[in-house]
């Protein structure tokens, strides 16, 4: 068997597969996914040929994860404002979703798994002229334990920019992806990175492509764990660049030794090994929430795939800070409240949920603005009564920004953004004034796929409570609880919230598809604005009962503004004559 035939054999599974996924009633609907089995990290994403695409790992033969390939989905090019997505498919209509997918020589670098990655549009000087193609840099894995090697291939879209006979783009999707190799053997690609020899390194992979302004040079990050001191783990991120000449190869470290771009202290991942690392490390400079760049610094986000038990656990984590160039060096600076008292990172939760759910993020470029949205990984499955066959999601897109508030610090701000397009019938609108009554039902809400937008108002919002009960039955329910300052899910942790006395707005945008739960949080600031500035997901219960409710409750001298709207599906068939 070879690359041509695995792929179709793994589209194949895939399109019979999918009809049994769409069986379960929480499989996601405005959320996005493979066709079925397991996906996680979002790989590729970017825009090309009028529409935006996105890559994620996936294993195309199960739920469970393992045989780490990437798959791929499409925003429609006539309605990506409406954030419609579709499965590229082939001229017989099955789908063609399989982009990357481990070599079968035993020897190759990516025999083990095509791991996370990045794709970028990269120059490559052929026959005298140079040409452009999107270009996926991945992790490739050779074994496993002691044994495990993990380096950068990559793989290139050939046939983005051709046109056949009739003056048609023959692969207007990317559906066609070939590895890079010295012999054109599509089984034994090249490595253009490897690991440094002169680090005592226990992982290497995730590769991050970035530019910077006034700089010609293309920059690799990479994720990395090593042994500090007394054997204690740090995560790093190690940095690349090359000068555009040929980025098969000549990727050179910028820094040297143990200096890295970015490092700090980490969690034991494995007890026997002592190791711990970061992973899916991404950074670019973030906006303020009207987009201007005026002083606003950059955002390092990466995740620690550590013991969730411990502080710095199994998260995702963000930084703002600055790039420091000197002339034998590039470093990621934190800014000041982003440090410890004796210099070290001081880096905090992109999402306040203690479960590993939000997950791996990555950007997304949106326009020539310089706006991105952030994308990550929902660690979530099949909430139905009976076994699924698919596992894992796309969380909703988010749009970071930075804000200041009486401080005079920059703080991150968190809004949900793209699937707003989707809200289709208003199914309450109401406002609610707690005097006598502190829970009431909401009514019309008939199934698990909504998106809730509640504003709760007092003269002083930190020292009250109320919330939201989703998915409630006589037996269970999720409770969204907050209490005098903090949020409660589940009463699983009691996550603290950024609000103060002048605090009288708290908003809340909930969504609900299937399975997943995720929460926007806003509250209004000292110009009088409200402001997005915290996000909690989480995993729902199993759906037992078909008859499931949702109430909310407040106390007295709170006022509830709430609206609530059933959501259109995020997909739509592939565009005719692709």
């Amino acid at each position: 068997m070879n690359q041509y035939s695995s792929k179709k054999a793994a589209d194949a599974y895939q399109n019979l597969e999918h009809k049994k996924s769409l069986q379960d009633e929480t499989y996601p609907d405005y959320h996005l996914r493979a066709p079925s089995g397991w996906i996680n990290d979002p790989c590729g994403l970017f825009y090309f040929n009028s529409s935006f695409h996105v890559f994620m790992q996936s294993n195309p033969w199960g739920k469970k994860w393992g045989e780490m390939s990437w798959s791929h989905v499409v925003s429609h090019p006539n309605y990506k404002e409406d954030y419609k997505w579709f499965y590229p498919v082939d001229d017989n209509q099955n789908f063609k979703t399989t982009a990357i997918i481990p070599s079968h020589d035993e020897k190759a670098a990516d025999k083990n798994g095509i791991f996370t990655g990045c794709v970028k549009i990269m120059p490559y000087k052929e026959n005298g002229e140079t040409n452009y193609y999107p270009t996926a840099f991945y992790s490739a894995v050779w074994g496993d334990g002691e044994e495990l090697q993990e380096t950068v291939c990559i793989a290139r879209a050939l046939d983005a920019n051709k046109l056949d006979e009739n003056g048609k783009i023959i692969d207007p999707y990317l559906t066609n992806w070939t590895k890079y190799s010295d012999d054109n053997n599509q089984d034994n690609p090249k490595v253009v990175v490897y690991q440094p020899k002169e680090l005592n390194l226990v992982s290497f992979r995730d590769p991050f492509i970035f530019n910077l302004p006034n700089d010609n040079n293309y920059y690799m990050l990479i994720s990395a764990g090593v042994m500090g001191n007394n054997n204690n783990p740090k995560g790093a991120v190690i940095c690349f660049k090359n000068d555009g000449d040929d980025i098969t190869q000549n990727w050179r470290r910028v820094n040297t030794g143990s200096n890295f771009f970015f490092s700090a202290e980490v969690s034991v991942k494995d007890d026997i090994s002592g190791g711990g690392d970061f992973e899916c490390v991404c950074m670019y400079r973030l906006s303020d929430h009207v987009c201007a760049m005026n002083g606003t610094p950059y955002i390092l986000i990466f995740s620690q795939d550590g013991c969730p038990e411990n502080d710095y656990g199994r998260s995702l984590y963000y930084v703002l800070g600055n790039i420091v160039k000197t002339e034998n060096s590039m470093y990621f600076d934190p800014l000041e409240h982003f440090k410890n008292n004796d210099g070290s990172p001081k880096y905090l939760l992109l999402d306040l949920s203690p479960d590993f759910i939000y997950y791996a993020a990555n950007v997304m470029p949106i326009d020539s603005d310089k706006r991105n949205i952030l994308m990550a990984w929902l660690n979530i499955e099949s909430a139905g009564k009976q076994n699924s066959n698919w596992a894992g999601a796309l969380a909703i897109p988010r749009f970071l920004f930075v804000y200041k508030n009486t401080d005079n610090k920059w703080h991150l701000g968190q809004e949900s953004t793209q699937v707003h397009s989707l809200r289709d019938k208003l199914l309450t609108n109401q406002t609610i004034n707690f005097i006598n009554q502190n829970e009431v039902i909401i009514n019309n809400i008939k199934d698990r796929k909504y998106n809730a937008n509640i504003t709760f108002t007092t003269d002083k919002i930190i020292g009250k409570e109320f919330g939201l009960k989703v998915t409630a039955t006589d037996s269970y329910c999720t409770d969204i609880n907050i209490k005098n300052g903090y949020l409660n899910v589940d009463n699983r942790y009691s996550c603290k919230l950024d609000i103060d006395d002048t605090t009288t707005k708290l908003e809340l945008d909930i969504f609900l598809d299937g399975s997943s739960l995720e929460i926007f949080i806003g509250k209004n600031i000292a110009n009088g604005s409200m402001v997005g500035f915290a996000t909690y997901s989480t995993q729902l219960k199993t759906m037992i009962d078909n008859q499931e409710h949702t109430y909310i409750y407040a106390d007295n001298s709170i006022q509830a503004d709430l609206k609530v709207f059933s959501m259109q599906s995020c997909w739509i068939e592939a565009p005719k004559g692709q």
